[in-house]
């Protein structure tokens, strides 16, 4: 008779950790996938940067007009074509609302008026700044149409107050992003004045009536100020247009095709 086996004694699992090269793999594929969110992100960040910028503009536009009529008193939308946060020449622009309660900005605060170092003297006061270059890290949005060939939109429509500026100096197919802004660098700027009897001024750098068009006529009813995206791959042609009428203050946005 045979003898019996002996019995052998299960051994222990022993706990086996990842090698090298499983770690360098996990790792590798964390990185991809951290670079492609971080990625899209960006992007997504970068295209709504525009959009972002110019819903705050529209409404500081609307904020201007509503209160001024509503307190019968002037409000201010000084606008700095390329002048950023810290008082610098750019390429994005600014922005500023003033409530003039007493006129004193209009009788000399707006050309002591240079932020940030001169900002409105009571009883003036400041309502609200906006610097484009806060939208994006690469500073996507921009007071600029891009160039005389390719305006923002192809024109103002023929019944609109605005059709007179289709054409000529200071016009939507002049190149300009401010019709009522004159001056270079950092000093060009220009303002949108909503009145309490519901209508609308406009005022050149130094605070003079500006010329908005080719003649003192029609053309010389309305302003208009542009937003676009800053990626000059596109030719500066994904933007937005504000016209302001002078005789109702009427605020109109075109967007670009």
């Amino acid at each position: 008779m045979p003898s019996p086996s002996p019995r052998r004694r299960p051994q222990s699992a022993r706990p086996r950790g990842f090698t090298l090269i499983e770690l360098a793999i996990v790792a590798a594929i964390l990185g991809v996938l951290t670079a492609l969110s971080v990625a899209g992100w960006q992007r997504m960040r970068e295209s709504s940067a525009l959009q972002n910028a110019s819903n705050d503009f529209s409404a500081a536009l609307s904020k201007a007009r509503s209160r001024a009529f509503e307190r019968r008193t002037d409000v201010w939308v000084v606008v700095y074509p390329n002048r950023m946060r810290n008082g610098a020449t750019t390429t994005t622009g600014s922005y500023f609302l003033i409530d003039d309660t007493t006129g004193t900005f209009g009788a000399g605060g707006y050309t002591a008026f240079d932020p940030p170092l001169a900002m409105p003297v009571a009883p003036a006061k400041l309502l609200f700044a906006g610097y484009l270059e806060d939208y994006s890290r690469s500073r996507n949005a921009k007071f600029i149409v891009g160039s005389t060939a390719a305006p923002l939109i192809p024109s103002f429509p023929a019944t609109s107050p605005f059709a007179a500026l289709n054409t000529g100096a200071n016009s939507l197919t002049s190149g300009t992003a401010c019709n009522f802004c004159t001056g270079a660098g950092v000093t060009a700027r220009g303002a949108i004045i909503f009145t309490g009897d519901g209508t609308a001024r406009f005022v050149d750098a130094v605070g003079n009536p500006a010329t908005l068009g080719t003649t003192a006529t029609a053309a010389a009813r309305a302003g208009f100020v542009s937003i676009s995206e800053a990626n000059t791959l596109q030719n500066h042609r994904r933007g937005y247009v504000f016209a302001v009428s002078k005789p109702t203050a009427f605020v109109a946005l075109y967007s670009s095709p």
